[in-house]
């Protein structure tokens, strides 16, 4: 979990909860950056075959959501935030 918060503050995002409620199967991250999530969605889709949550109800485009159970460990999530770096340095 420490190098997924890690992996998130390089990229000047942060939790959308309070700390004492975040979950450890799933991450809700602040969109702060205002990224258009519709396109970091397909360019993640495109080149790496990964996808995020897009959040849903009244803070969808807000936030986005990362999913840290099941199958994910420490390697796919540290490729998830290298895919997402890469393409968030494109998009600027």
């Amino acid at each position: 979990m420490i190098k997924f918060i890690t992996g998130l503050k390089k990229n000047e995002f942060k939790l959308f909860p309070e700390k004492k409620y975040a979950s450890v199967t799933l991450s809700c991250i602040e969109n702060n950056r205002n990224i258009d999530l519709d396109m970091l969605n397909n360019l993640l889709k495109r080149r790496y075959n990964c996808i995020i949550d897009q959040g849903y109800g009244k803070i969808r485009g807000k936030t986005f959501r990362i999913s840290n159970m099941g199958d994910e460990t420490d390697d796919t999530i540290s490729n998830l935030l290298n895919n997402l770096d890469s393409i968030l340095h494109a998009m600027n």
